[in-house]
């Protein structure tokens, strides 16, 4: 079986991601406003943003140590 060169992404930020799309989006449409309101806006959007997608690893962390992991070792020998 071919190694995996990236890393699956876990329940949460599974969910997470098309939040964090429309947060983007909501973003770049703010860019068009005039500059005091557009630096307003995408500070906030951006720190919505950092929040949610590290609450989202935490998550996926926390629910990934609860799962048994099989050892290297172990999956060696059963090939």
């Amino acid at each position: 079986m071919a190694r995996r060169q990236t890393q699956r992404r876990g329940l949460f930020s599974s969910i997470y991601k098309p939040i964090g799309k429309v947060i983007r989006a909501a973003n770049s449409v703010s860019t068009v406003a005039t500059k005091s309101v557009k630096k307003v806006v995408s500070t906030g959007l951006n720190t919505v943003n950092r929040v949610g997608k590290r609450a989202a690893a935490r998550a996926d962390t926390m629910v990934g140590r609860m799962m048994p992991k099989k050892r290297r070792a172990t999956r060696r020998r059963h090939r």
